[in-house]
């Protein structure tokens, strides 16, 4: 009995006996204890705040302004078109040739048009340009393209595209008139081909073309009220409608 109770405590270690843990390398750290955690108020606290810093860092992030963007550049100027300057070069040169033959003060504009050179005329002047510009040696403008006028509301404008048949050369050629009693002197005298085309414009915009061999309407009827062609117009038809209707009502 005195053997195995000797047996039994030599082969059972005492339970009291304590664990040595081997010591930490030179420059690392050891594995962090009770007390050392318990001993580090706050730092739970800290963890958690961690999170809200970073919430509220990209809630400030979101809500500042952005920085305001830089005006783009303007853009430079397109290059002048080597036609158009073609066409207000010709226009020049054709001014000039023509001012030897014509009173002062017949000029009003020299530009271009779609390309072609342009002469805006005083109306007085209109057809005196015409027969000018007709028996120049270098232009011989001898033959009328086009004929038509255009309602800017300010006032009127009676446009003339004319060509020489000759040397190819094609000029426009305007001149305006006020909105009442709106005249300009025919050129019928130079181009008889112009006739209708004078008869229409008295027609439908209402310009008289003073010298005009035979101005009368060529489109509406002779009692029509009215010139359908400006801004202005009521058609006369649709005021009788209404003034009907609501006679009517």
């Amino acid at each position: 009995m005195t053997e195995d109770r000797t047996q039994k405590t030599e082969s059972s270690p005492p339970s009291s006996e304590a664990v040595v843990m081997p010591p930490a390398a030179p420059g690392t750290a050891g594995p962090p204890d009770a007390a050392s955690a318990a001993s580090t108020p706050g730092s739970a606290a800290s963890a958690d705040a961690a999170p809200e810093k970073a919430s509220s860092a990209k809630t400030s992030a979101a809500t500042s302004p952005s920085p305001a963007k830089a005006a783009p550049p303007k853009k430079a100027p397109p290059p002048p078109n080597p036609w158009v300057e073609a066409a207000k070069a010709k226009a020049e040169e054709l001014a000039q040739a023509l001012a030897s033959q014509l009173p002062n003060g017949w000029l009003d504009e020299v530009g271009a048009v779609h390309h072609q050179p342009m002469l805006r005329v005083r109306k007085q002047h209109f057809p005196a340009v015409f027969r000018a510009a007709h028996a120049l040696p270098s232009w011989e403008l001898d033959y009328l393209v086009c004929y038509t006028a255009t309602d800017y509301k300010e006032h009127l404008e009676v446009v003339a595209y004319v060509e020489s048949t000759k040397f190819g050369h094609m000029v426009c050629i305007k001149t305006r008139t006020e909105r009442e009693a709106a005249s300009v002197p025919s050129i019928v005298s130079v181009h008889p081909g112009a006739n209708w085309e004078e008869r229409e414009m008295f027609d439908l915009f209402g310009i008289e073309f003073t010298g005009h061999p035979d101005l009368r309407r060529i489109m509406m009827w002779d009692e029509y009220v009215g010139h359908p062609l400006r801004k202005d117009f009521v058609d006369p038809s649709l005021t009788e409608e209404v003034n009907r209707d609501g006679a009517d009502s």
